[in-house]
Protein backbone atom coordinates (compact mmCIF):
# COMPACT_ATOMS: atom_id res chain seq x y z
CA UNK A 1 0.00 0.00 0.00
CA UNK A 2 1.59 3.14 -0.92
CA UNK A 3 0.40 6.25 0.95
CA UNK A 4 0.54 9.63 -1.46
CA UNK A 5 -0.11 13.13 -0.98
CA UNK A 6 -1.54 14.59 -4.32
CA UNK A 7 0.35 16.65 -6.67
CA UNK A 8 -0.87 19.41 -8.94
CA UNK A 9 -0.28 18.02 -12.23
CA UNK A 10 -1.61 18.97 -15.77
CA UNK A 11 -4.03 16.11 -17.46
CA UNK A 12 -2.55 14.72 -20.71
CA UNK A 13 -5.07 13.24 -23.31
CA UNK A 14 -4.95 9.50 -22.96
CA UNK A 15 -4.35 7.60 -26.09
CA UNK A 16 -5.59 4.48 -27.35
CA UNK A 17 -3.70 1.32 -27.32
CA UNK A 18 -4.66 -2.00 -29.79
CA UNK A 19 -5.06 -4.39 -27.26
CA UNK A 20 -6.10 -3.03 -24.02
CA UNK A 21 -6.24 -5.62 -21.22
CA UNK A 22 -9.57 -7.16 -19.77
CA UNK A 23 -10.79 -4.68 -16.95
CA UNK A 24 -11.53 -8.03 -14.47
CA UNK A 25 -8.11 -9.31 -15.38
CA UNK A 26 -6.47 -9.94 -11.73
CA UNK A 27 -3.66 -12.26 -12.07
CA UNK A 28 -0.01 -10.80 -11.60
CA UNK A 29 1.98 -13.34 -12.35
CA UNK A 30 3.28 -14.41 -15.69
CA UNK A 31 5.02 -18.11 -15.35
CA UNK A 32 8.90 -18.12 -14.97
CA UNK A 33 10.19 -20.22 -17.86
CA UNK A 34 12.87 -22.44 -16.50
CA UNK A 35 14.80 -22.44 -19.86
CA UNK A 36 15.99 -19.70 -21.98
CA UNK A 37 13.63 -19.95 -25.02
CA UNK A 38 14.92 -20.39 -28.77
CA UNK A 39 16.23 -17.22 -30.90
CA UNK A 40 14.27 -15.17 -32.15
CA UNK A 41 12.74 -12.79 -29.56
CA UNK A 42 11.07 -10.23 -32.43
CA UNK A 43 9.37 -13.13 -33.53
CA UNK A 44 8.49 -14.08 -30.57
CA UNK A 45 6.77 -10.79 -29.65
CA UNK A 46 4.55 -10.93 -32.39
CA UNK A 47 3.30 -14.51 -31.46
CA UNK A 48 2.62 -17.46 -29.25
CA UNK A 49 3.08 -20.38 -31.93
CA UNK A 50 6.68 -21.19 -33.17
CA UNK A 51 6.42 -23.99 -35.94
CA UNK A 52 9.64 -25.98 -36.75
CA UNK A 53 9.81 -26.42 -40.34
CA UNK A 54 11.06 -29.67 -41.81
CA UNK A 55 11.37 -29.87 -45.47
CA UNK A 56 12.31 -32.76 -47.68
CA UNK A 57 15.60 -31.51 -48.22
CA UNK A 58 16.94 -34.09 -45.37
CA UNK A 59 15.44 -37.49 -46.77
CA UNK A 60 17.41 -36.14 -50.58
CA UNK A 61 20.93 -35.74 -48.26
CA UNK A 62 23.65 -38.74 -47.85
CA UNK A 63 24.90 -38.87 -44.66
CA UNK A 64 28.04 -37.31 -45.84
CA UNK A 65 26.08 -34.15 -46.58
CA UNK A 66 23.70 -34.34 -44.17
CA UNK A 67 26.83 -34.32 -41.61
CA UNK A 68 28.43 -31.55 -43.42
CA UNK A 69 25.02 -28.93 -43.37
CA UNK A 70 25.07 -29.82 -39.70
CA UNK A 71 28.43 -28.93 -38.98
CA UNK A 72 27.41 -25.91 -41.03
CA UNK A 73 24.04 -24.96 -39.29
CA UNK A 74 25.56 -25.63 -36.26
CA UNK A 75 28.74 -23.58 -36.53
CA UNK A 76 26.46 -20.62 -37.49
CA UNK A 77 24.48 -21.05 -34.10
CA UNK A 78 27.76 -20.87 -32.32
CA UNK A 79 28.71 -17.84 -34.60
CA UNK A 80 25.02 -16.09 -33.87
CA UNK A 81 25.53 -16.60 -29.84
CA UNK A 82 29.20 -15.31 -29.93
CA UNK A 83 28.14 -12.54 -31.56
CA UNK A 84 24.96 -12.12 -28.96
CA UNK A 85 27.09 -12.67 -26.23
CA UNK A 86 29.73 -9.71 -27.48
CA UNK A 87 26.20 -7.52 -27.86
CA UNK A 88 25.18 -7.97 -24.57
CA UNK A 89 28.34 -6.65 -23.00
CA UNK A 90 27.80 -3.60 -25.54
CA UNK A 91 24.65 -2.36 -24.33
CA UNK A 92 24.29 1.01 -22.39
CA UNK A 93 20.69 0.24 -20.42
CA UNK A 94 21.80 3.52 -18.00
CA UNK A 95 24.06 5.07 -15.87
CA UNK A 96 26.09 2.38 -13.91
CA UNK A 97 26.05 3.09 -10.38
CA UNK A 98 28.14 1.71 -7.07
CA UNK A 99 25.81 0.98 -4.08
CA UNK A 100 26.70 2.16 -0.60
CA UNK A 101 27.96 -0.83 1.03
CA UNK A 102 27.38 -2.12 4.95
CA UNK A 103 28.22 -5.47 6.06
CA UNK A 104 25.10 -6.37 8.25
CA UNK A 105 26.06 -8.50 11.52
CA UNK A 106 24.70 -11.82 12.52
CA UNK A 107 20.44 -11.53 12.80
CA UNK A 108 18.72 -12.26 16.05
CA UNK A 109 15.67 -13.69 15.11
CA UNK A 110 13.45 -16.45 16.43
CA UNK A 111 11.17 -18.54 15.01
CA UNK A 112 7.47 -18.78 15.82
CA UNK A 113 6.32 -22.18 17.26
CA UNK A 114 2.44 -21.37 18.09
CA UNK A 115 -0.21 -19.21 16.86
CA UNK A 116 -1.76 -17.82 13.34
CA UNK A 117 2.53 -16.96 12.93
CA UNK A 118 3.54 -20.57 13.42
CA UNK A 119 7.46 -21.06 11.54
CA UNK A 120 7.40 -17.53 10.49
CA UNK A 121 10.56 -15.05 11.57
CA UNK A 122 10.10 -12.99 14.83
CA UNK A 123 12.66 -10.57 13.86
CA UNK A 124 13.47 -7.27 16.04
CA UNK A 125 10.40 -6.84 18.03
CA UNK A 126 7.11 -8.16 16.75
CA UNK A 127 4.87 -6.49 19.35
CA UNK A 128 1.23 -6.90 19.02
CA UNK A 129 1.89 -8.26 15.22
CA UNK A 130 1.46 -11.50 16.10
CA UNK A 131 -2.72 -10.63 17.63
CA UNK A 132 -3.37 -9.83 13.69
CA UNK A 133 -5.76 -12.56 12.60
CA UNK A 134 -4.93 -13.71 8.65
CA UNK A 135 -8.10 -13.40 6.81
CA UNK A 136 -9.85 -14.51 3.66
CA UNK A 137 -11.71 -11.64 1.49
CA UNK A 138 -15.45 -11.94 0.96
CA UNK A 139 -15.30 -9.91 -1.96
CA UNK A 140 -12.76 -8.04 -4.16
CA UNK A 141 -13.59 -5.92 -6.97
CA UNK A 142 -12.08 -6.98 -10.29
CA UNK A 143 -12.50 -10.52 -9.49
CA UNK A 144 -10.27 -13.43 -7.13
CA UNK A 145 -7.11 -11.47 -5.75
CA UNK A 146 -4.62 -14.02 -4.38
CA UNK A 147 -3.63 -13.37 -0.85
CA UNK A 148 0.31 -14.35 -1.89
CA UNK A 149 1.62 -15.53 -5.21
CA UNK A 150 5.85 -17.05 -5.61
CA UNK A 151 7.52 -17.57 -8.91
CA UNK A 152 11.16 -18.92 -8.65
CA UNK A 153 13.56 -20.85 -11.03
CA UNK A 154 17.01 -21.42 -12.83
CA UNK A 155 17.47 -19.06 -16.17
CA UNK A 156 20.95 -20.17 -17.07
CA UNK A 157 24.20 -21.30 -15.82
CA UNK A 158 24.60 -17.53 -15.00
CA UNK A 159 21.24 -16.36 -13.60
CA UNK A 160 18.51 -17.32 -10.63
CA UNK A 161 15.57 -15.56 -10.39
CA UNK A 162 12.83 -15.26 -7.59
CA UNK A 163 9.39 -13.31 -7.09
CA UNK A 164 7.11 -13.21 -4.34
CA UNK A 165 4.21 -10.79 -3.23
CA UNK A 166 2.75 -11.22 -0.10
CA UNK A 167 -0.70 -9.65 1.45
CA UNK A 168 0.66 -7.34 4.83
CA UNK A 169 -1.01 -7.42 8.21
CA UNK A 170 -2.20 -3.91 8.13
CA UNK A 171 -4.62 -5.61 4.68
CA UNK A 172 -5.38 -8.50 7.08
CA UNK A 173 -6.13 -6.02 9.65
CA UNK A 174 -8.65 -3.84 7.53
CA UNK A 175 -9.82 -6.35 5.52
CA UNK A 176 -8.23 -5.00 2.11
CA UNK A 177 -6.93 -7.03 -1.03
CA UNK A 178 -3.44 -6.80 -1.44
CA UNK A 179 -2.50 -4.39 -3.46
CA UNK A 180 1.11 -4.74 -4.16
CA UNK A 181 1.70 -6.74 -8.00
CA UNK A 182 4.59 -8.20 -9.81
CA UNK A 183 5.42 -9.65 -13.28
CA UNK A 184 8.13 -11.96 -14.62
CA UNK A 185 9.22 -13.62 -17.86
CA UNK A 186 12.00 -14.70 -19.48
CA UNK A 187 11.61 -13.41 -23.43
CA UNK A 188 14.71 -14.95 -25.36
CA UNK A 189 17.29 -13.59 -23.92
CA UNK A 190 15.93 -11.85 -21.52
CA UNK A 191 14.53 -11.47 -17.75
CA UNK A 192 12.24 -9.17 -17.77
CA UNK A 193 10.04 -7.83 -14.49
CA UNK A 194 8.17 -5.51 -13.09
CA UNK A 195 6.71 -4.55 -9.24
CA UNK A 196 4.11 -2.34 -8.11
CA UNK A 197 2.84 -0.44 -5.19
CA UNK A 198 -1.03 0.35 -5.12
CA UNK A 199 -2.32 3.96 -3.56
CA UNK A 200 -4.18 2.68 -0.69
CA UNK A 201 -6.17 5.60 -0.14
CA UNK A 202 -7.54 4.90 -3.42
CA UNK A 203 -10.23 1.52 -3.53
CA UNK A 204 -9.04 -0.41 -6.55
CA UNK A 205 -5.47 0.22 -6.82
CA UNK A 206 -5.01 -3.61 -6.47
CA UNK A 207 -6.39 -3.78 -9.98
CA UNK A 208 -4.34 -0.56 -10.91
CA UNK A 209 -1.04 -2.27 -10.21
CA UNK A 210 -2.02 -5.43 -11.59
CA UNK A 211 -2.56 -3.57 -15.19
CA UNK A 212 0.57 -1.94 -14.66
CA UNK A 213 3.29 -4.78 -14.00
CA UNK A 214 1.44 -6.69 -17.21
CA UNK A 215 1.70 -3.23 -19.58
CA UNK A 216 5.15 -2.51 -18.77
CA UNK A 217 6.41 -6.21 -18.93
CA UNK A 218 4.85 -6.66 -22.31
CA UNK A 219 5.96 -3.18 -23.61
CA UNK A 220 9.73 -3.33 -22.25
CA UNK A 221 9.53 -7.06 -24.05
CA UNK A 222 7.91 -5.06 -27.38
CA UNK A 223 10.79 -2.29 -27.19
CA UNK A 224 13.70 -4.94 -26.93
CA UNK A 225 12.54 -7.47 -29.89
CA UNK A 226 12.54 -4.27 -31.58
CA UNK A 227 16.07 -2.62 -30.94
CA UNK A 228 18.67 -3.70 -27.70
CA UNK A 229 20.81 -0.97 -28.75
CA UNK A 230 18.88 2.21 -27.97
CA UNK A 231 16.17 1.47 -25.51
CA UNK A 232 13.16 3.92 -25.85
CA UNK A 233 12.37 3.94 -21.91
CA UNK A 234 10.36 7.17 -21.56
CA UNK A 235 8.42 5.25 -24.70
CA UNK A 236 7.95 2.61 -22.42
CA UNK A 237 6.87 4.23 -19.49
CA UNK A 238 4.06 6.52 -21.76
CA UNK A 239 2.70 3.15 -23.25
CA UNK A 240 2.77 1.39 -19.60
CA UNK A 241 1.38 4.80 -17.89
CA UNK A 242 -1.34 5.06 -20.99
CA UNK A 243 -2.77 1.24 -20.84
CA UNK A 244 -3.12 2.17 -16.75
CA UNK A 245 -5.63 5.28 -17.64
CA UNK A 246 -7.12 3.43 -20.37
CA UNK A 247 -8.42 0.41 -18.55
CA UNK A 248 -8.85 2.97 -15.26
CA UNK A 249 -11.25 4.87 -17.46
CA UNK A 250 -13.17 1.63 -18.79
CA UNK A 251 -13.71 0.48 -15.30
CA UNK A 252 -15.28 4.20 -13.92
CA UNK A 253 -17.09 4.47 -16.93
CA UNK A 254 -18.70 0.89 -17.19
CA UNK A 255 -22.15 1.39 -17.82
CA UNK A 256 -22.66 5.55 -18.05
CA UNK A 257 -21.97 8.26 -21.07
CA UNK A 258 -20.42 11.63 -20.86
CA UNK A 259 -16.95 12.74 -21.40
CA UNK A 260 -14.23 10.80 -19.83
CA UNK A 261 -13.06 11.61 -16.19
CA UNK A 262 -9.33 13.40 -15.56
CA UNK A 263 -6.53 11.53 -14.93
CA UNK A 264 -6.92 13.11 -11.19
CA UNK A 265 -10.11 11.38 -10.44
CA UNK A 266 -9.15 8.09 -12.58
CA UNK A 267 -6.18 8.23 -9.79
CA UNK A 268 -8.68 8.65 -7.01
CA UNK A 269 -9.91 5.57 -7.25
CA UNK A 270 -7.21 3.56 -8.53
CA UNK A 271 -3.64 4.50 -8.51
CA UNK A 272 -0.34 2.93 -8.43
CA UNK A 273 3.67 3.15 -8.66
CA UNK A 274 5.71 1.14 -11.43
CA UNK A 275 9.24 -0.62 -11.49
CA UNK A 276 10.76 -2.11 -14.18
CA UNK A 277 13.93 -4.77 -13.64
CA UNK A 278 15.96 -6.12 -17.08
CA UNK A 279 18.70 -8.54 -16.95
CA UNK A 280 20.03 -10.71 -19.97
CA UNK A 281 19.77 -14.43 -19.51
CA UNK A 282 23.57 -15.04 -19.80
CA UNK A 283 26.70 -12.31 -19.31
CA UNK A 284 28.89 -11.33 -21.93
CA UNK A 285 32.11 -13.09 -23.65
CA UNK A 286 33.93 -10.90 -21.02
CA UNK A 287 31.71 -11.50 -17.93
CA UNK A 288 29.28 -8.79 -18.01
CA UNK A 289 25.50 -9.31 -17.00
CA UNK A 290 24.03 -5.51 -16.84
CA UNK A 291 20.89 -5.44 -14.81
CA UNK A 292 18.83 -1.99 -15.29
CA UNK A 293 16.45 -0.82 -12.83
CA UNK A 294 13.77 1.63 -14.79
CA UNK A 295 11.52 3.64 -12.50
CA UNK A 296 8.35 4.99 -14.04
CA UNK A 297 6.97 6.34 -10.82
CA UNK A 298 7.20 5.45 -7.28
CA UNK A 299 9.47 4.54 -4.53
CA UNK A 300 10.51 1.16 -4.59
CA UNK A 301 14.32 0.45 -3.39
CA UNK A 302 17.26 -1.72 -4.79
CA UNK A 303 20.11 -3.46 -3.08
CA UNK A 304 22.87 -5.74 -4.23
CA UNK A 305 23.73 -8.30 -2.01
CA UNK A 306 27.28 -9.41 -1.63
CA UNK A 307 29.04 -12.14 0.61
CA UNK A 308 32.43 -9.72 1.03
CA UNK A 309 31.07 -6.34 1.04
CA UNK A 310 27.51 -7.05 2.78
CA UNK A 311 24.52 -5.29 1.59
CA UNK A 312 24.59 -2.00 -0.66
CA UNK A 313 22.12 0.34 -1.43
CA UNK A 314 21.95 1.55 -4.78
CA UNK A 315 18.67 3.53 -4.32
CA UNK A 316 16.44 3.94 -1.33
CA UNK A 317 13.29 4.49 -1.99
CA UNK A 318 12.61 7.22 0.78
CA UNK A 319 15.07 9.78 2.14
CA UNK A 320 14.61 8.47 5.85
CA UNK A 321 15.15 11.52 7.15
CA UNK A 322 11.39 12.66 6.69
CA UNK A 323 12.58 16.46 8.05
CA UNK A 324 14.90 16.68 4.60
CA UNK A 325 12.47 15.73 1.70
CA UNK A 326 9.32 14.96 0.72
CA UNK A 327 8.40 11.63 0.36
CA UNK A 328 5.06 12.13 -1.92
CA UNK A 329 4.96 10.45 -5.23
CA UNK A 330 3.26 11.02 -8.30
CA UNK A 331 1.44 7.56 -9.09
CA UNK A 332 0.06 6.25 -12.91
CA UNK A 333 -2.54 6.78 -14.27
CA UNK A 334 -0.83 10.55 -13.33
CA UNK A 335 2.23 11.44 -14.76
CA UNK A 336 5.23 10.93 -12.98
CA UNK A 337 7.71 12.43 -15.80
CA UNK A 338 10.71 10.81 -17.62
CA UNK A 339 11.67 7.47 -15.83
CA UNK A 340 14.80 7.18 -14.18
CA UNK A 341 17.03 4.45 -15.85
CA UNK A 342 20.42 3.17 -13.66
CA UNK A 343 22.16 -0.16 -14.55
CA UNK A 344 24.51 -2.45 -11.90
CA UNK A 345 26.95 -5.26 -13.83
CA UNK A 346 25.84 -8.34 -11.59
CA UNK A 347 28.78 -10.77 -10.80
CA UNK A 348 28.40 -13.84 -10.06
CA UNK A 349 27.20 -14.87 -5.93
CA UNK A 350 25.58 -11.46 -5.95
CA UNK A 351 21.87 -10.69 -5.72
CA UNK A 352 20.20 -7.77 -7.09
CA UNK A 353 16.86 -7.15 -5.07
CA UNK A 354 13.75 -4.78 -6.43
CA UNK A 355 11.49 -4.69 -3.85
CA UNK A 356 8.40 -2.02 -2.81
CA UNK A 357 8.33 -0.11 0.10
CA UNK A 358 6.95 -2.41 2.23
CA UNK A 359 10.23 -4.45 2.41
CA UNK A 360 12.63 -1.29 1.44
CA UNK A 361 11.42 0.82 4.58
CA UNK A 362 12.50 -1.73 7.05
CA UNK A 363 15.91 -2.98 5.50
CA UNK A 364 16.67 1.05 6.21
CA UNK A 365 20.14 1.57 5.57
CA UNK A 366 21.19 -2.42 5.92
CA UNK A 367 21.65 -1.88 9.60
CA UNK A 368 17.78 -3.06 10.39
CA UNK A 369 17.09 -6.24 12.30
CA UNK A 370 14.64 -7.23 8.80
CA UNK A 371 18.17 -6.19 7.06
CA UNK A 372 20.07 -8.88 8.52
CA UNK A 373 18.08 -11.57 8.27
CA UNK A 374 17.09 -11.23 4.67
CA UNK A 375 21.16 -10.86 3.97
CA UNK A 376 21.49 -13.98 5.14
CA UNK A 377 18.39 -15.79 3.62
CA UNK A 378 18.84 -14.10 0.13
CA UNK A 379 22.74 -14.03 -0.15
CA UNK A 380 21.92 -17.65 -2.21
CA UNK A 381 19.47 -18.43 -4.44
CA UNK A 382 16.05 -19.84 -2.52
CA UNK A 383 13.35 -22.33 -3.43
CA UNK A 384 9.54 -20.89 -4.44
CA UNK A 385 9.01 -22.23 -0.36
CA UNK A 386 11.76 -21.04 1.18
CA UNK A 387 11.30 -17.81 -0.62
CA UNK A 388 7.96 -17.39 0.59
CA UNK A 389 8.78 -18.31 4.24
CA UNK A 390 11.90 -15.61 4.37
CA UNK A 391 8.61 -12.93 3.10
CA UNK A 392 6.72 -14.56 6.56
CA UNK A 393 8.94 -12.60 8.82
CA UNK A 394 6.99 -10.82 11.63
CA UNK A 395 8.35 -7.50 13.15
CA UNK A 396 6.85 -4.15 14.48
CA UNK A 397 7.27 -1.85 11.68
CA UNK A 398 6.70 -4.37 8.56
CA UNK A 399 2.22 -3.99 8.38
CA UNK A 400 2.81 -3.69 4.12
CA UNK A 401 2.34 -5.67 1.34
CA UNK A 402 5.68 -6.84 0.44
CA UNK A 403 6.66 -7.64 -2.84
CA UNK A 404 10.56 -8.45 -4.30
CA UNK A 405 12.18 -9.63 -7.49
CA UNK A 406 15.06 -11.10 -6.54
CA UNK A 407 18.26 -11.86 -9.32
CA UNK A 408 21.23 -14.30 -8.34
CA UNK A 409 24.47 -14.28 -10.03
CA UNK A 410 25.79 -18.10 -10.04
CA UNK A 411 27.46 -20.69 -11.85
CA UNK A 412 26.92 -23.51 -13.74
CA UNK A 413 27.79 -25.86 -10.34
CA UNK A 414 25.72 -24.30 -7.98
CA UNK A 415 22.47 -23.35 -7.45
Amino acid sequence: MRRCRWLPWWRRQMSELDGPMDAEQTTTTLSVQHLAEERGSAERAQSDEFPHASGSREAQLSDGEMASEVKSDDTLERDDESQDRHQLGALSLGSVVEPVWVLPSATDHVVATAGFYNGSALVGDPASMQRIVPNVLNSVGGGHHPDTVVDAGRVSDDLFVGAASVRGASHHYAQTPRQDAYALIVSGHWVIAAIADGVGAARYSHQAATWAVTAAVQETERELARNTVSIDWEGVARRTRERVQHNSTRVIMHGTEGPNPSDRALASQMATTCDVLVAPTTRSLDGVLPVTWVRISGDSSLFVLDPVRGLGTVHQGKCLDSALIDNSVIPLPLDPGPPIVRSYNLEPDQTVILCTDGIGEVIETGESPVARYLYERWSKPRSKLELLQSMSFVNKNADDDRTAVILWGTHASNP
